[in-house]
């Protein structure tokens, strides 16, 4: 991820918000402005809560532009600095959930905790996400702990 990619992390980020921004009766302009800003605060929370943290930017492989561009498909946010790694974010746009690019991406994730030694990965995620739960569960990933409306999930090889 570099500072270039900023209009399309909100653009994602703005993906996760739309069912809530549908709800309220704001102008279409307060919105974006609104979603702009909680992106510009989870961003800023992230990137200093976790300094060490790879921040990656996910592309369709192989491309599939006419052109032979990448065509960015989500994010995906790892620390990898600690014994058990910490998924801070995984989240793709509308068109790619359900396809099988988030158990892809976790499945290659978890080989590299084993292939570093690593004691596990650990993710929270919300409690109102019953879909992302059942994804983890089919990976593994054990509640740990539930506090916030988050549920704490790891897993250990």
């Amino acid at each position: 991820m570099t500072d270039a990619d900023q209009p399309l992390l909100v653009s994602l980020y703005s993906s996760f918000r739309a069912d809530e921004m549908a709800r309220t009766a704001w102008p279409e302009a307060r919105k974006q402005a609104f979603v702009a800003e909680q992106f510009r605060l989870q961003h800023q929370h992230f990137t200093t809560q976790f300094p060490d943290g790879d921040f990656w930017i996910i592309d369709r492989a192989p491309p599939a532009r006419v052109d032979g561009a990448a065509e960015p498909i989500g994010r995906l946010y790892v620390d990898r600095s600690w014994p058990v790694w910490r998924i801070i974010e995984l989240g793709l746009f509308p068109a790619e959930r359900s396809r099988g690019v988030g158990g892809a991406l976790l499945a290659w994730l978890q080989t590299g905790v084993a292939a570093a030694g690593a004691d596990g990965c650990d993710l929270h995620v919300m409690i109102a996400n019953p879909r992302a739960q059942a994804l983890y569960r089919r990976l593994g990933f054990e509640v740990e702990s539930e506090a916030g409306g988050y549920r704490h999930m790891i897993w250990r090889p």
